[in-house]
Formats: structure tokens, C-alpha cells, sequence
């Protein structure tokens, strides 16, 4: 009934209200929903075009907590993680002094009917249907707060909750410079080889070139997602990145700069002229779909991400893993993953669903659901309930250093930019010079 509604029709009212009556999973002691109140805006311009928010309604039964999230985080014993992920809800339910208990709603993940989409949906027509907390691509983020949905968190959630996070985590829940979520799940970037046919992975380009090893970079729009940053293959900005570029810590604006970007530009075509590119890069996913090239004991490079060499462990088990190659060093790793933000504006709500976030991110419980679940941990301290081992230890130097994706209103078109040049270059045979004096050239 979704996908044919008119969006501001009333039947979409009475389908998300039937979705979210059914197939829900709770924790704790049964009780019936109280009724969620009207989230305000979270700035001046949504609140005069969102309804106005009711004093808060006093619960007569135990307070249930409701979640949106993706299927990953679901918590059915056949989902990876999802024993461990039910335990915990389960475990903070029952160690509230007045009774509590949390029920959680799956969803999909992009598009028509997923989270976003739901979300903004709802907000300004039936505002009493949404959750206490929203799981979401950290890259749909900013449209979020822009449809005023999500809360801020500054002064909400403990700073050193906020401080024990990686760098990359913590901006990955920041829009223009407030804390709106907090990350969940955590993915980045790197290449996979086989060594018994690549000796070992070349750290820069030049390295690369003077070699024969293929390099097989996936130049594909990630998933579905929308917003600024869903508009820029990881890869790609890690070698833009690699190239030289500095993204602000504060904006995140992504910009064009014509030095890193010749550069970037300059390798792939030598790389390409040298037959050491795949021809339609903007074909290739990942690992998966570049499998043929290993099965052919060919030297090769695979640009990849930790969550999928994750997802297929006893198959990518004999598989070696290094940064990304770049300029003048490797490549620095580019964080993608899952936040969690808080929807509803009553101050009790809120305050019992930050404790949750703060729950779930306790180094201890989020390592335990990572590592079980396929994702990496969003704090340093979350490693200690990995196994120890030579790509763990891979994997935290990485995350260290890694860098966000971009946000912001100009980041869409320079990703766009980057992306159509790259492809350009490797795809059309344009000249290096030509397709960055393109992509820098303002559009009319």
C-alpha cells in the first residue's frame, strides 16, 4: 500500500500506522505504547512549517522505548548479532529501577518505504508514529536534520561518551557542527591480494605503475542512499584524498582542488593505458564481482571494505589486506556506517533513550555486537572483545586515522564532479586535463 499511496495521502497515515502495529519486537515488561508527542523542529526554519509540539503526557504503565532499524540490527537469533543485540536490550530493560522495555521496528534500508524515507514521511503528518530512536546511514544524516526529525544531542549525551569515540565516529554523527546521533556501525575502505600471486601491496601509485599488478576499483554509487555524501564512491574519495586534498574536520565541505585532482586523475590514466584498470570501473561493487580475477591467479589488487571481506570469512580467509596506494603514501581509509539519533522531543523519552545510546555504546557491548554482527567498533576500547590478530590490528591503525564522509550543500555537485571525471578518464580515454578542467568548470 506504500509504494502506490500519493505521499500526503491519508492512506500512507494508515499504512505506516498498520506497519509499525505489526512484526515489532519488545523487551522488558509487557505493556501497551503510550503515545509518542509531536517532535519540534530542530531549527527556526522546520519549526514554523512543522506542528506544534503538546506538553509532555504522563505514563500510566512502564515506559516503552521504540527503535527503526535496518535489518542487520535486527534481533532475531538468525541474524548475525542479532542474539547479542536482543541480550543487550533485554539486559538494559531489566536494570531500570521503573519498569521499561524496548521495541524495536525493521525497516528498509534506502529508498521509497526505508527509514529516511518513513521518517521524513511522518514528521509532519502523523508525528505520533515515530520512534524514540531511528538507526541511519550516516549519509542520510543531514537530510534528517534538515527535515528537522532528529534532536541534538550537545549537552544531551555525556561528553566522555562523545570523546571515547574515533575521531571519524564522532563527526560522523555532526552536522554543521552539532552532535545530532551517534555511530553504531562502523565500515572503511582498503585493498585485499592474493599473496601467493602479489608479493605485496604497493603503497603509492608510482609504485603501482612501475609494476604489472591489475587494480580493480569499484567507481559505483554505493547502495541507494541519498544526501551529499551518497554521491561519492569510498574509494574514489580515498584517493582524492590520497592525492592531497584535506577535508575540514568542521564542515566537511567536499571541494574540488585542481592539484590533487590531476594528480588522482593522472594516475588512472597511466594505469588504464597500462591495461591495469578495469575498462567500466562504474560496473565493479567490490569484492565480490572482482572474485574472477583471483580465481585466475592474476596480480591483483581489489579495492575493497572491511565489511565485505567480513561477510564472506571462510571464503577471503587465505586473502592479505593493505591501505589503499596514494600520491606520495597510502591512501587514508574513509569511514562509512550506521548512527543512531533520538526522534522524539519529550524531555523523559529523551533522557531514558539517551541512556540506551549510552548503554549500546559501551566499548564493551558494541565490540561484542561488531564483531558478531560483521562491522567495526566505534571506539578504540571496543576492540577488546575482538579476537586478537594481524588484520585487527590492521583495522585500528586504519580507523585512527581515517577520514568522514563529506556533508554540506556543495559536497553533492563536487561528488558528482569527481565521479564523471574519474570515469571520463578510465571509461572514455578523455585526457587527464581535460576532464579536471571539466569537473572544475562552475555549471551554468
Amino acid at each position: 500500500m506504500w509504494e502506490r499511496a500519493e505521499r500526503w495521502a491519508i492512506p500512507i497515515i494508515l499504512s505506516i500506522a498498520l506497519a509499525l502495529m505489526a512484526g515489532c519486537s519488545t523487551r522488558g515488561a509487557p505493556s501497551t505504547e503510550p503515545t509518542v508527542s509531536t517532535p519540534a523542529a530542530s531549527s527556526a526554519e522546520t519549526a514554523a512549517q512543522a506542528p506544534a509540539a503538546p506538553a509532555p503526557t504522563p505514563f500510566s504503565g512502564p515506559l516503552v522505548l521504540s527503535m527503526w532499524v535496518p535489518d542487520f540490527m535486527g534481533t532475531v537469533s538468525t541474524q548475525p548479532g542479532g542474539a547479542i543485540l536482543d541480550g543487550l536490550l533485554t539486559e538494559f530493560a531489566e536494570a531500570q529501577e521503573e519498569p521499561l522495555r524496548v521495541q524495536t521496528q525493521v525497516k528498509t534500508r534506502y529508498g521509497k518505504g526505508g527509514l529516511l524515507d518513513y521518517l521524513r514521511s511522518a514528521y509532519p503528518i502523523a508525528p505520533g508514529i515515530l520512534p524514540d530512536i531511528v538507526a541511519l546511514d550516516a549519509a542520510e544524516l543531514e537530510q534528517a536534520v534538515a527535515a528537522g526529525a532528529v534532536q541534538p544531542l550537545d549537552g544531551v549525551i555525556g561528553e566522555d561518551v562523545l570523546a571515547g569515540l574515533y575521531p571519524a565516529a564522532r563527526q560522523m554523527g555532526q552536522i554543521e557542527g552539532r552532535q545530532y546521533a551517534v555511530p553504531y556501525a562502523l565500515d572503511i575502505e582498503q585493498v585485499v591480494y592474493d599473496p601467493g600471486v602479489t608479493e605485496s601491496a604497493p603503497e603509492t601509485w608510482t609504485g603501482l605503475l612501475t609494476g604489472d599488478t591489475r587494480y580493480l576499483i569499484p567507481l559505483s554509487i554505493p547502495a541507494v542512499r541519498s544526501g551529499p555524501a551518497a554521491g561519492v564512491p569510498p574509494a574514489l574519495l580515498s584517493h582524492y584524498l590520497g592525492g592531497g586534498h584535506t577535508l575540514d574536520p568542521q564542515t566537511r565541505q567536499l571541494s574540488l582542488e585542481s592539484e590533487p585532482l590531476l594528480r588522482m586523475l593522472n594516475f588512472y590514466d597511466q594505469a588504464e593505458e597500462q591495461g591495469q584498470l578495469d575498462e567500466r570501473p562504474e560496473e565493479l561493487s567490490g569484492l565480490h564481482e572482482a572474485r574472477q580475477f583471483y580465481e585466475a591467479d592474476t596480480d591483483a589488487l581489489i579495492q575493497s571494505s572491511a565489511r565485505q571481506l567480513a561477510s564472506e570469512r571462510e571464503l577471503n580467509q587465505d586473502l592479505a589486506f593493505a591501505a589503499a596506494p596514494g600520491w606520495s603514501s597510502p591512501s587514508p581509509a574513509v569511514a562509512t556506517g550506521w548512527v543512531l539519533a533520538v526522534v522524539t522531543p519529550d524531555p523523559e523519552r529523551q533522557k531514558r533513550a539517551v541512556e540506551l545510546l549510552t548503554w549500546l555504546l559501551a566499548a564493551e557491548h558494541n565490540g561484542r555486537w561488531t564483531e558478531a554482527a560483521g562491522w567495526l567498533p566505534v571506539s578504540p576500547a571496543g576492540w577488546d572483545a575482538w579476537e586478537a590478530g594481524p588484520y585487527r590490528e590492521f583495522l585500528e591503525e586504519q580507523l585512527a586515522l581515517a577520514a568522514p564522509l563529506p556533508t554540506g550543500s556543495d559536497s553533492a555537485a563536487a561528488a558528482l564532479a569527481l565521479q564523471e571525471a574519474a570515469i571520463a578518464v578510465v571509461r572514455d580515454g578523455v585526457s587527464p586535463l581535460d576532464a579536471a578542467r571539466e569537473a572544475l568548470t562552475p555549471s551554468q
